[in-house]
């Protein structure tokens, strides 16, 4: 009685048109449509309800597809999907899965095994080693690499230091006196076979010690006029080539009577005198001389830099320091490096300490008198303008010369 019931009550509500608001469960579950026919028609269910008002006729899906599913297969593995009629979506119930291996390749090179594989550039198997021709990295030895490998000829190996200048040179041979290779803080000099101990600048075979040479605080006659060491350079008095830094002056080691020869026979004696001393610059020499037609002042270069003696002591620092009546220093030392201190040490000038003559009387008849006349000298023990303008005296007295270098 109960089914009948019920039965009669959902003909009422499809007659009364809210099935198709039923039709949707809360669920998700959704009841026959009883106006559908099986045909694949549609069947619209109108009916009127005076309290109600009218409803529209509702056309319901005549046909709900099946679901049809599709199977695609990639690399050998299956993917499902879903496709459902009248949403125009698809679905896919899973993610592409690859059965297979995608890496490949070769194995891995094995170094020592005595194939040549892979970014190995030699493989001598067992025979790999550092002192060998091919390593223990399978990189063929070489000179430099850092490993010392008898079997090429090396002698040692510093790698990125070998140099030709050091202990172990570039062709990896133990740095040697004469290899021709100086090495650096050991050797003074290297000329390999031309190594020779007893030539000037020669270089000492078997030590490889430079034999007599400028910079060994030893002035070697004649290739040298100066050597004052580690203090020669263009600072110092002495240059680097063991020349004076300046222009040499000395007091003569011979001393003359007034009949010089004039001055021109005055130059001559100067310049003999540097020569027999092994002064490189010998023919520049003149002599501090005036007489009634010329004077230093008028016939000498006025240099711009040091009057030196030849021991290194500074004179003047410049012509103008020479002729201003005052001296850094007296010229008392010999082309021979002889220091003058007796009564002797004095010089013929007929100049005063400006560079001009003194005199037309006081140059012994222009340096050609050895008997009779006068001459002017100046002393070689003092600084003061009496250096060269000092006293009178008879030209047969036997008196020096100042020697000036240009």
């Amino acid at each position: 009685m109960l089914v009948r019931l019920d039965l009669v009550r959902y003909a009422w509500i499809v007659a009364l048109g809210v099935g198709p608001l039923l039709g949707a469960c809360p669920h998700g579950d959704q009841e026959p449509d009883v106006g559908t026919a099986t045909d694949g028609g549609t069947t619209p269910s109108t009916a009127a309800d005076e309290s109600a008002g009218s409803v529209e006729p509702t056309t319901s899906p005549a046909t709900t597809a099946s679901p049809t599913t599709n199977e695609t297969t990639t690399s050998g593995s299956t993917t499902s999907g879903s496709t459902t009629s009248g949403s125009g979506d698809t679905e896919d119930s899973g993610d592409t899965e690859d059965s297979g291996d995608t890496t490949t390749g070769e194995p891995p090179s094995v170094c020592g095994n005595g194939i040549l594989e892979g970014g190995e550039l030699c493989d001598d198997g067992a025979m790999n080693a550092d002192d060998a021709a091919c390593t223990l990295a399978c990189v063929p030895a070489k000179c430099g690499d850092g490993l010392l490998q008898p079997p090429l000829g090396e002698e040692c190996d510093d790698g990125l230091s070998n140099d030709n200048g050091h202990a172990c040179t570039k062709d990896c041979k133990v740095a040697v006196c004469g290899d021709h290779h100086l090495q650096v803080g050991v050797e003074e000099c290297d000329d390999g076979e031309d190594n020779n101990g007893s030539i000037y600048n020669g270089c000492i075979p078997g030590i490889c010690k430079l034999d007599p040479h400028c910079g060994d605080d030893h002035i070697d006659v004649p290739e040298e006029e100066c050597d004052q060491g580690a203090e020669n350079g263009p600072e110092g008095k002495c240059l680097t080539s063991c020349t004076w830094n300046g222009k040499l002056v000395f007091i003569s080691s011979v001393a003359y009577k007034g009949d010089l020869g004039g001055i021109d026979g005055a130059d001559d004696k100067c310049q003999e005198l540097a020569d027999a001393a092994g002064i490189a610059n010998s023919p520049a020499f003149m002599a501090w001389l005036s007489d009634a037609d010329d004077s230093p002042a008028a016939r000498m270069t006025k240099h711009s830099g040091r009057y030196l003696l030849r021991d290194g002591t500074v004179v003047a620092s410049k012509w103008g320091d020479l002729v201003d009546g005052s001296l850094a220093a007296p010229i008392n030392v010999t082309e021979k490096m002889e220091v003058i201190t007796t009564m002797t040490a004095i010089a013929w000038t007929a100049t005063t300490a400006a560079g001009v003559l003194s005199g037309p009387t006081e140059t012994c008849g222009d340096w050609s008198w050895s008997n009779g006349g006068a001459g002017r000298w100046g002393s070689a023990k003092t600084t003061s303008s009496a250096w060269t303008d000092k006293e009178l005296q008879d030209c047969s007295f036997a008196a020096r010369i100042y020697c000036i270098e240009q």
